[in-house]
């Protein structure tokens, strides 16, 4: 079957730039004492900041990095997502999935990492899928190595190189335990950011074997069951429970490793971002057109992401009573090496 689908599948893979400077250390540290390494995404200044851009015409698309979900749409979709937490230098994979009843034969869509900074805009690489052609072309642009110059620009220089790797398809016909056309596009990169390395890349897995709750239900109420899960149900009820009260302050310091690394991810200080959050938050528990949401039964359900390494319960979620528009804050969870739940992301 898979043979007959990649006959209609088309993936055309770009490949662009970085600088010509080679990765330097410098004296600077992380909180934590780890040097910061400057790397050639210098080229587009020290802040770079990486996105991924979503299109679909026709399908509903999933879009991953490093099997981290970054955004879930519908038909026609239009969105740009900012991954600077999820990124990491050297390896890394994004992924772009289609989802329908039935796949429409004139269906497409393209996931894009894209990098903005110092007043400049880069396509990095991208998945393009068109399911109305016939045959299948992959790597079809030769790789472009660009280095940066201070009078002159972007240039080519082979030193500063990009690296696309294999790009695998594979089908699936179930989702959420129905039956429905699905194809997953993953693609390996490689590539320097100014970034150190996130926790979650190297925490312990959640689980030991392959696991997609959309196709075992069974499966998936068993492992809810788990001490493991219902751990996790806890400390996110922790959570709900002091917004529910107003009292985001007692829970502000689970936080701590989220603000240590978006810190790193977004140029600020952990300390700025955890006043900015409990900010946010005291502001919407105690604005009263705001209502707290109730999450109950098979409402609130548990997810772990494809890489095994990241758990989420449905968003924590407000109703503006005068808008009439709802705010949601997604929390996803961690194992350390002492099997202990972090809020991480």
């Amino acid at each position: 079957m898979i043979k007959i689908i990649l006959l209609f599948l088309t993936l055309l893979t770009l490949h662009a730039c970085a600088d010509d400077t080679h990765n330097q250390q410098t004296n600077n540290t992380t909180p934590q004492g780890v040097p910061m390494v400057k790397t050639r995404a210098e080229i587009f200044g020290e802040k770079p900041i990486y996105k991924l851009r979503i299109n679909s015409d026709g399908v509903a698309v999933k879009a991953r990095i490093n099997g981290t979900e970054v955004h879930f749409g519908g038909y026609n979709t239009r969105a740009l997502e900012t991954v600077n937490s999820l990124i990491a230098s050297h390896d890394n994979t994004m992924s772009l999935m289609l989802i329908s009843e039935k796949l429409d034969p004139k269906a497409r869509a393209k996931l894009t990492l894209e990098v903005f900074a110092g007043g400049k805009h880069f396509i990095l690489n991208s998945i393009y899928v068109d399911l109305s052609q016939k045959n299948i072309t992959q790597g079809s642009t030769p790789p472009h190595e660009y280095g940066y110059d201070a009078k002159k620009g972007l240039i080519r220089d082979i030193k500063g190189k990009i690296e696309v790797g294999e790009t695998t398809v594979e089908k699936f016909n179930s989702y959420r335990g129905e039956k429905a056309d699905i194809l997953n596009i993953t693609q390996s990169f490689s590539l320097p950011t100014p970034f150190p390395r996130w926790k979650f890349l190297d925490s312990q897995d959640i689980i030991d074997f392959d696991y997609d709750y959309y196709k075992e239900e069974a499966q998936y109420e068993a492992l809810k069951k788990s001490p493991k899960i219902q751990a996790l149900y806890a400390l996110d009820k922790k959570i709900r429970d002091a917004l529910k009260a107003k009292v985001p302050e007692k829970v502000i310091d689970l936080f701590q490793e989220r603000f240590e690394e978006d810190a790193h991810a977004y140029y600020d200080t952990p300390q700025s971002l955890k006043q900015e959050f409990l900010n946010n938050w005291i502001e919407f528990v105690n604005n009263p057109n705001k209502e707290f949401i109730e999450r109950k039964g098979d409402e609130l359900y548990f997810v772990i992401e494809e890489n095994k390494k990241l758990a989420w319960l449905k968003s924590i979620a407000f109703y503006d009573k005068e808008s009439k528009i709802y705010s949601h804050f997604r929390i996803k969870y961690r194992l350390n090496k002492q099997g202990e739940w972090v809020i991480t992301k």
